[in-house]
């Protein structure tokens, strides 16, 4: 118990649930739409859309205690409506929705040891990994500029404080455009960054001089 408290604390907890019915509709539609498109495994996925106060977070998903100790898993995702008043870019908003999107179907494949086992999200390190690999998902089926968009639109409507937090979690519109151009020019490459996720920009270049090596440590 002490193990899923901890995950649940790393999975977001400055999320409050309150639901906003009538004010969530557009993120509403927005999810149902990636999810129909891009996470067709998903369309059975219980997920309910509720209101996050945040200064620096705009989308998280996690799974809810109680289902935990059920058989289906019940999703939350969490949506800051100041990204609607500060005018998110479309496709950015599309790219993270994928992007939180590649966290349930994540959720989906695990057993319940396997979820206990993402208490490691309380160390950066662990973090990092994990919010990498959700984006290498997104980029796989094909929202890598929406997520280009979406990070250069972040680090300007966050707490100068948290950029480097950021920066250093997900990647930058540099290492997207890299792994996206890596992406045209090796076929397949792909399938190694989402097996040794890239954690710098120089790891992605590694990784592309070398695409039929180990994983670089």
């Amino acid at each position: 118990m002490v193990a899923l408290t901890a995950l649940l604390a790393a999975c977001g907890n400055s999320a409050r649930n309150t639901p906003q019915p009538g004010s969530l509709d557009s993120i509403k539609q927005i999810i149902h739409k990636v999810r129909q498109e891009s996470f067709p495994r998903l369309s059975r996925a219980d997920i309910a859309v509720y209101d996050l106060r945040s200064n620096s977070d705009y989308l998280q998903a996690r799974f809810t205690v109680s289902s935990f100790f059920s058989k289906k898993l019940q999703y939350l995702v969490f949506f800051n409506q100041e990204a609607i008043r500060r005018q998110v870019p479309a496709d950015g908003l599309r790219a993270i929705v994928a992007h939180e999107l590649a966290h349930i179907s994540y959720y989906e494949d695990q057993s319940r040891m396997g979820l206990l086992s993402l208490a490691g999200l309380l160390v950066p390190s662990f973090t990092t990994r994990f919010e990498r690999k959700a984006d290498l998902d997104a980029i796989t089926l094909g929202y890598g500029r929406g997520l280009q968009t979406f990070r250069t639109w972040l680090y300007r409507n966050i707490p100068p404080s948290r950029v480097a937090a950021k920066k250093r979690d997900y990647y930058t519109p540099e290492e997207i455009e890299t792994i996206l151009r890596a992406e045209m020019n090796h076929p397949g490459i792909m399938s190694k960054f989402q097996r040794c996720v890239p954690r710098r920009l120089v790891d992605i270049n590694e990784e592309v001089r070398a695409p039929s090596a180990d994983c670089r440590k």
